[in-house]
């Protein structure tokens, strides 16, 4: 994002940036923000797609916002964006994989 869409974007109390990996046969997730990082392993990968982590990976950090200050949430993958702004689906599981 470049300098003027994010001075476009409105200000928040909180930024959470989120990200999860599958690598030898276990799927892990990140959630970072400027105070801690806390890196978490959701289970192996035989039980998980790349999607399901990614979308673990937002669950943890909405859960972990406080919910009366505004929090902007950042993530790399584009398929959970899509998952979660799609107003039709109602379960993430069956989300396209």
């Amino acid at each position: 994002m470049d300098a003027k869409a994010r001075a476009a974007q409105p200000k928040a109390d909180l930024e959470l940036y989120t990200d999860a990996s599958i690598k030898d046969g276990v799927a892990s997730i990140g959630i970072w923000h400027a105070a801690a990082e806390a890196p978490r392993n959701v289970g192996p990968a035989e039980f998980l797609h790349p999607l399901h982590a990614e979308l673990q990976a937002i669950t943890q950090a909405v859960m972990m916002a406080p919910a009366e200050h505004p929090v902007i949430f950042y993530t790399d993958c584009k398929d959970a964006v899509e998952a979660l702004n799609d107003k039709r689906r109602t379960d993430t599981a069956s989300a396209r994989y």
